[in-house]
């Protein structure tokens, strides 16, 4: 069922063969859905005697699922190819960054003209507590942020428990796609969901930014799913001041407590300063006159990371799937073990991860504005689709 432009909006092209009990040659949306109750009677009192479509919604003899049947053909035929629209809520990251997803959603949400929901954060709506957690009961399409594994300690943060609240059940028969931010996500979901489309778009990040000038600032960034006690468990660094910059929020400080109750590695370096966050300025200056240091426990795409491409900061990394994603193979500063950090820091071997950061400058995907055109197409991909049956449980 295809869709047409007319005087009085959108008309449903064949509406005529499948609404002929009613005396009009084509429904607008809005008449299919003010016209729902008589519809779906008339459809349950002439299946038996109609064509083969009546007679496989008469089947159900229920006027519910008859009236949910239709308003899900008007919604879905009514969809412009490729255009979508946000739920209309504050922008939220995985904590508070120097630009991080609300910059994305910003420039998503600029792009946004109607169309098919696209929820932005999906934990946001079904599992965090300050999150709406009502259910999608229309067509939709959602972005994936969290890693498919953490620590036992960060468990409430696992996509185990999103895919098993009830919000999420509730809205799954709607969800026609989902967007995942790594293919070590992505990998996960498609095992679980196998009836979902579901593809992957790296999270860009603005890229007008001040470029690395060197220094000799060892600087530890962020707390999410990241261990906020690195610093503390490689040895000093001669010639080398260390600097952790973390949050002041009440959640970050629990983070940071459960990090050191629960470290494997014992403090051997004291000498950290501490300092809260920056003003956007004052952290570009920062991060441009450093070296990062970070180890995530758990990673799908990383705000830190991305940071670092956008300005050519040399980042000492622990080697992630979902980080070796973004850095490539053959990234100079990857470490096994953060007793290996000060080994990492030779001049020569800054020097060629800056230039291995100049050449990912280049890949389009940094780029915010790529990553709205490729959910464009991802929308008007899935649009297009037959919804597939959910396997069963």
């Amino acid at each position: 069922m295809g869709i047409i432009e007319s005087a009085t909006g959108v008309e449903i092209e064949g509406a005529e063969a499948k609404f002929d009990m009613l005396p009009l040659n084509a429904l607008t949306a809005v008449e299919v859905l003010s016209n729902l109750d008589e519809i779906a009677d008339q459809i349950v009192k002439r299946g038996k005697e109609s064509e083969r479509w009546f007679c496989t919604l008469a089947g159900t003899a229920e006027l519910q699922a008859i009236m949910r049947t239709v308003r899900e053909w008007v919604q879905e035929a009514s969809q412009p190819e490729g255009e979508f629209r946000l739920l209309d809520r504050h922008a939220q990251g995985l904590g508070r960054h120097r630009a991080g997803w609300p910059a994305v959603v910003d420039q998503l949400r600029s792009a946004a003209s109607g169309g098919i929901l696209l929820d932005d954060f999906v934990e946001q709506s079904f599992l965090y507590q300050a999150g709406d957690r009502k259910p999608h009961g229309e067509p939709w399409i959602g972005i994936l942020h969290h890693p498919p594994e953490t620590p036992d300690w960060l468990s409430h943060s696992r996509i185990d428990r999103l895919l098993l609240s009830e919000p999420w059940r509730d809205s799954l028969r709607y969800l026609r796609g989902l967007v995942c931010l790594s293919d070590h996500l992505a990998a996960d979901v498609r095992q679980r969901l196998s009836h979902v489309p579901v593809t992957v778009i790296r999270h860009p990040t603005p890229t007008d930014v001040s470029q690395w000038r060197g220094g000799n600032t060892l600087l530890q960034v962020g707390h999410t799913f990241r261990n906020t006690r690195l610093i503390h468990q490689f040895p000093p660094c001669h010639g080398w001041q260390k600097i952790r910059l973390l949050g002041t929020d009440g959640w970050v400080l629990k983070h940071d407590q459960t990090c050191m109750s629960q470290a494997v590695r014992p403090v051997v370096d004291t000498e950290v300063v501490d300092l809260s966050r920056q003003h956007d300025h004052e952290y570009d200056r920062l991060l441009s006159e450093s070296v990062a240091v970070c180890e995530v426990l758990a990673a799908s795409a990383n705000n830190v990371i991305v940071e670092c491409i956008a300005r050519a900061v040399p980042i000492a990394v622990n080697r992630h799937p979902a980080v070796v994603e973004y850095l490539g193979e053959a990234y100079p500063l990857y470490y096994d073990d953060p007793r290996d950090i000060p080994g990492l820091l030779a001049d020569s071997k800054l020097q060629e991860t800056h230039v291995h950061l100049k050449e990912l400058q280049q890949a389009h995907w940094l780029q915010v504005s790529t990553f709205v055109e490729q959910v464009a197409m991802f929308v008007d991909h899935c649009t297009k689709l037959e919804p597939q049956p959910r396997p069963q449980e």
